[in-house]
């Protein structure tokens, strides 16, 4: 995680979006949220202890927040306690996309790439349903890319058989 760090004893701030963010009760009782902070950088722990609605605000997963909190060490791996987090503002004068981890990869890239592999299905009927439904919704695919700032689901958006089962595909 890209953080910046504000003194030597690991009190932090950034941003990062909440890949998990679970309201759980400790073993004391009181609530907390159970959080999987990530940036392009890669993922943290995270925990807001005491959490109350009300004084906190409401997060959930897939918010974009800034972060305040300190980083320490539980069970061999970085864990950031946070004492402030709230939703991203136009202010903050952040991009969600350079927070978000992806391919690397143009849409037009990722594309031809499902076409190529679909082409190359050896069985000619199954070729020619996956590359209907695949070339009609086109269009939606370039339109969720240029709108959709969570890059993330764009390849399991497309066509979920071909991008986690390829071989099973072929197999058919």
């Amino acid at each position: 995680m890209n953080f910046t760090k504000l003194n030597n004893n690991g009190l932090v701030d950034g941003f990062g979006i909440l890949t998990k963010c679970e309201k759980k009760t400790s073993s004391r009782g009181g609530a907390y949220l159970d959080m999987i902070l990530s940036d392009n950088d890669g993922e943290i722990s995270a925990k807001l202890w005491d959490y109350n609605e009300n004084t906190h605000g409401k997060f959930e997963t897939d918010m974009f927040v800034k972060v305040r909190g300190t980083i320490s060490q539980y069970n061999g791996a970085d864990q950031l306690r946070v004492e402030k987090m709230r939703k991203v503002t136009s202010e903050d004068n952040v991009d969600i996309t350079d927070y978000v981890r992806h391919a690397g990869y143009t849409g037009e890239y990722m594309y031809n790439k499902i076409t190529e592999t679909i082409n190359a299905f050896s069985d000619e009927d199954l070729k020619k349903l996956v590359g209907t439904i695949f070339t009609e919704n086109k269009e939606k695919y370039y339109e969720r890319h240029r709108n959709n700032h969570n890059r993330r689901h764009h390849c399991r958006n497309i066509f979920p058989a071909a991008a986690v089962f390829p071989n099973l595909l072929y197999s058919v």
